[in-house]
C-alpha cells in the first residue's frame, strides 16, 4: 500500500487539500498530513510549533531526515502532494522528496486561468523552471483552464483533470451564526460581498465600486470586503490601523469565506477563482461590463509601467527588448481572441453590473470554466489517480 505525505503551508493550501486527506482516510490509505491554519505562509523547519498534523501510518521504518521539514519521518513517502509549487517552502521540499525517491504531485492552487494575458504568460514561464519542472504529476481543474495554461506556454503535459477538491464539501460545515457574531453583521440588512484583487489596474476600480455602494445604498445593504490573501501584505496601508473605507467589514480569514459567501445576497468581483463560490451557491453575481478593466493586462505599454521591474528580476533580463522577446508578442493576438470568446460567453450567463443590485440571473452555464465535473467527487478522482502512479511514472 502506498504511503502519502500531504503538505499545506497556509490556510489557503489547507482548504485546497483537506478533502483529499479525508478521501485518503475513507479509502484506508496511509498518510501523514502536515498543515498550517495561519493565513500567513510558514516554513516548518523554521516554525514547526505552529503546524498541526494528522496521520495514519501503520508501517514504519527507520527515521528519515528531510532537511526542510524540521523533523524526521518514520516512513518514506511513495507520493507527496502539495500546492503552490513555485514558492517557498514548497519548492525546497520538492527537491528534498525527489532526492529521497518520492513521486511529487501538485494540485493546481489557482482556478483563475480563465483568460490569457501578459501576466499569465510570465507566470507560466516562471513555473516551467526548476524545481517546478521536476514534478511528476499535476492535477488541474478543467479543460478550459488547462488549455489557457498551455496557450501561455505550459509544456508539462503530465497533468490530469480532476476538478476542484476544495469544493467537494461546498454545502457542508457552513456556520452562519459564527460569522454573524464574529463580524458583528446586521441581520436586518442584505449583504454585498466584495472580493478584492491584487492587480494594480483593477483594484482601484473595485474600491471605487465599494465607495459607491456605501455612499448610495448603505441604508439597505451591509458591505463585506474579502481581500485577496496577499492583499494584506501588498497594500498594508489600506488595512492598518483600519480599512481605507469606513464602515466596511473586512473578512480576514480564508476559513470564514465559505460561510460568508453562503450568507451574502450579492457578490461583487471581477470574474476570478472565488466566483466559483458565487455560482455554486447560486448568488446574484455582479460583474462590471469591462470585468474591472482586466483586458488592459494585454496592453504591453501599461505592463511596462506597472510590472517590468518585478518580472525582469524574475527572469534576470536587462532590457525591454529582451522582455518583449520572452512575452512573444505574436501570442497577444491569440490571447485577445480567446478572451473575447470567453467574455462573450460569460456575458450571456451573468448579469452585468448596473448599480441597482436587483436582478436574477442564470449562473450554471459558467460553472464549466471552473470545474469539468462540479459533482463534489474531485477528491475521489485525485486519490484514485495517485493510487495508480507508483510503478508507472
Amino acid at each position: 500500500m502506498n504511503k502519502y505525505f500531504i503538505f499545506a503551508s497556509d490556510a489557503r493550501s489547507y482548504l485546497e487539500l483537506i478533502n483529499v486527506v479525508r478521501e485518503l482516510k475513507n479509502q484506508n490509505q496511509q498518510y501523514f498530513f502536515l498543515y498550517n491554519l495561519n493565513p500567513k505562509t510558514l516554513a516548518p523547519h523554521a516554525e514547526l510549533d505552529k503546524f498541526n498534523y494528522d496521520t495514519i501510518i501503520t508501517e514504519k521504518s527507520d527515521l528519515i531526515k528531510i532537511p526542510n521539514l524540521g523533523f524526521d519521518l518514520h516512513f518514506k513517502p511513495d507520493i507527496v502532494l502539495m500546492t503552490r509549487e513555485s514558492w517557498s517552502p514548497e519548492k525546497e521540499l520538492i527537491v528534498n522528496f525527489k532526492m529521497l525517491g518520492s513521486l511529487v504531485c501538485c494540485l493546481e492552487n489557482s482556478n483563475s486561468w480563465f483568460y490569457n494575458n501578459i501576466k499569465t504568460r510570465l507566470e507560466i514561464l516562471s513555473r516551467m523552471r526548476f524545481p517546478s519542472n521536476i514534478i511528476d504529476k499535476h492535477f488541474d481543474h478543467s479543460e478550459w483552464l488547462f488549455d489557457t495554461k498551455k496557450l501561455a506556454g505550459w509544456v508539462n503535459f503530465k497533468s490530469d483533470i480532476v476538478g476542484i477538491p476544495k469544493f467537494d464539501d461546498i454545502y457542508e460545515n457552513i456556520d452562519i451564526d459564527y460569522v454573524v457574531d464574529k463580524y458583528n453583521l446586521n441581520v436586518n440588512k442584505k449583504n454585498v460581498l466584495v472580493f478584492g484583487s491584487l492587480e494594480k489596474q483593477m483594484r482601484p476600480n473595485i474600491l471605487s465600486e465599494v465607495r459607491y455602494i456605501k455612499n448610495n445604498l448603505s441604508n439597505d445593504f451591509e458591505i463585506l470586503y474579502r481581500p485577496h490573501p496577499q492583499e494584506f501584505n501588498k497594500y498594508k496601508e489600506d488595512f492598518y490601523p483600519k480599512f481605507c473605507i469606513d464602515d466596511i467589514k473586512v473578512i480576514d480569514n480564508d476559513l470564514d469565506v465559505k460561510s460568508i459567501a453562503y450568507l451574502s445576497d450579492f457578490h461583487l468581483s471581477m470574474f476570478q477563482g472565488v466566483t466559483h463560490y458565487s455560482l455554486m451557491f447560486d448568488k446574484k453575481v455582479i460583474i462590471p461590463r469591462d470585468n474591472f478593466g482586466v483586458k488592459t493586462e494585454m496592453d504591453i505599454d501599461i505592463f511596462k509601467e506597472k510590472e517590468f521591474e518585478f518580472w525582469s528580476g524574475v527572469f534576470n533580463i536587462k532590457s525591454w527588448d529582451e522582455f518583449k522577446k520572452i512575452i512573444d508578442l505574436d501570442l497577444l493576438e491569440q490571447f485577445i481572441i480567446r478572451y473575447d470568446k470567453w467574455w462573450n460567453d460569460i456575458s450571456n450567463s451573468l448579469d452585468i453590473y448596473d448599480r441597482n443590485l436587483n436582478w436574477t440571473l442564470d449562473n450554471k452555464p459558467s460553472l464549466k470554466y471552473f470545474d469539468d465535473f462540479n459533482d463534489q467527487k474531485a477528491s475521489v478522482r485525485l486519490v484514485d489517480k495517485m493510487k495508480t502512479m507508483v510503478g508507472v511514472i
